[in-house]
């Protein structure tokens, strides 16, 4: 029966593959070879750890806990593992960023949530459940789960974000600020003087020109033609009269009488 000598391979680090954040973690380095392995070696991407046995206790775990390696070594060589990164679980946190806002007819709310494994997002009234828009966004940025919600403007000003995986959950309260409100209403005010001058100045020209009426554009040559062009002024170095409306007079008699008037044809 022949054996074969060589150095460690199928290098592997085994153990349970999540774990909860805050607990502790045992983890075994495995190999092949002839002869057995008689010691090993941990690190991680910063480097070497203090550990030279085959297995490993990771304490107080966290989510930013790093991958581990392990090498196997015998009297002709050595061999490696791939690294094994923990799957650590942890409760939803809501994120910094987490907001509504407003404006003139519109409310959006964003409401960024770490967890693993991922959290389900769900917005709400102070009151009771809030179905699910159209409008309603959800992105996914590895352990970050982004949920925005788009909705025109109501009477209810706060709504809540609600996160929950198995590890826990997290609430958040937003409601749209003072200022939001105030801004709102500037800016509708605003918009609403725009919509009247811009409806009035036309109205007004209008009126206006009706008031004037035209001006003599031709010489004045007989009482027709006052009568036609209904001057309503005149300039009199040209020579143009204007329109008297006396009561107890003439109504298309020009100032100066028809001599006048006709003395300057």
């Amino acid at each position: 029966m022949l054996l074969f000598i060589d150095a460690p391979v199928d290098v592997k680090v085994e153990g349970v593959s999540s774990v909860k954040e805050g607990d502790s973690v045992e983890l075994r380095c495995s190999s092949d070879s002839n002869p057995a392995a008689h010691s090993y070696r941990w690190h991680n991407s910063r480097g070497p750890l203090p550990t030279t046995g085959p297995t490993i206790t990771l304490e107080n775990v966290t989510r930013l806990t790093e991958a581990l390696y392990c090498t196997a070594i015998n009297t002709e060589g050595q061999g490696h593992s791939s690294p094994l990164k923990l799957n650590v679980e942890y409760p939803p946190e809501i994120k910094v960023g987490s907001a509504c806002t407003s404006d003139i007819s519109m409310l959006t709310c964003l409401c960024i949530v770490d967890s693993e494994p991922t959290a389900t997002v769900e917005w709400s009234f102070p009151d009771g459940p809030l179905p699910t828009l159209p409008s309603t966004r959800v992105e996914m940025q590895g352990s970050v789960t982004m949920v925005t919600l788009q909705r025109a403007l109501g009477f209810s000003e706060t709504f809540h974000c609600h996160a929950s995986n198995t590890q826990g959950n997290a609430t958040l309260s937003c409601t749209v600020s003072t200022n939001d409100k105030m801004l709102m209403l500037y800016i509708s005010i605003g918009i609403a003087a725009l919509v009247v001058v811009v409806i009035l100045i036309p109205m007004s020209t209008c009126v206006l020109n009706k008031k004037v009426g035209s001006h003599c554009d031709q010489p004045v040559t007989s009482k027709q033609d006052i009568d036609a062009s209904k001057c309503a002024s005149s300039d009199p170095s040209t020579s143009r009269y204007f329109l008297e409306t006396e009561e107890d007079g003439d109504p298309y008699e020009c100032d100066g009488g028809d001599d006048a008037v006709y003395g300057n044809v």
